[in-house]
């Protein structure tokens, strides 16, 4: 398995549209949902989760989001993490100041961006902070994500049974939430999983 999960969630934010275009409505309550199917006109998208590297995973693994509207949006401060729940012993990260991704474009955040350029030959766009296991080579050339210890208190490290990704604006207001092999709950929504891709 390569991580690569995100065909289907095409396909269902083009559902989402159409739906709201008919004019159906329908309650999310007692539902399980993609996180596409509960928000249309949205443009920031979770597209890729690599949790589950060929080898060893520490340092490769790796989170992109994609800004998929007609204007750069402006990211400083939101979150990205695997806490789901704040306070969970999970890692939860802040963009820093001055984060624009322009339209159409996508931003990878790695655990190591010099693992990750050795791994897969690109250099990712922000990486987590040292860490003996994950980051023992920070690179000096990529800018490090913000840890946000009040949210999350771990590290990010995502399992490879099921795990998910949570991005939140600065606000803490949930952008886009993403498990992956095993639905999950947040905020009393159940959320279908996103499959594996070999």
């Amino acid at each position: 398995m390569n991580g690569k999960v995100w065909l289907i969630k095409t396909v269902f934010s083009v559902l989402s549209v159409l739906l709201a275009a008919s004019g159906l409505v329908v309650s999310p309550k007692d539902q399980i949902v993609y996180a596409s199917e509960r928000v249309v006109g949205q443009s920031l998208w979770i597209t890729e989760i690599m949790y589950d590297a060929p080898g060893s995973d520490n340092g490769a693994e790796y989170v992109e989001i994609s800004n998929a509207g007609q204007e750069p949006l402006d990211i400083s401060g939101y979150y990205i993490g695997d806490a789901a729940a704040k306070g969970a012993n999970e890692g939860m990260y802040r963009f820093p100041q001055g984060t624009v991704i322009g339209a159409g474009e996508s931003v990878v955040i790695t655990q190591s961006a010099i693992i990750t350029r050795e791994r897969y030959g690109f250099t990712a766009d922000f990486e987590l902070p040292m860490h003996a296991t994950y980051n023992p080579r920070p690179d000096p050339n990529v800018p490090d994500m913000l840890a946000d210890n009040v949210w999350g208190k771990g590290y990010l490290s995502l399992a490879q049974g099921g795990d998910d990704i949570l991005l939140m604006d600065n606000n803490q207001q949930v952008i886009d939430y993403v498990p992956y092999i095993i639905e999950r709950k947040l905020n009393g929504v159940t959320y279908k999983a996103a499959p594996t891709m070999t």
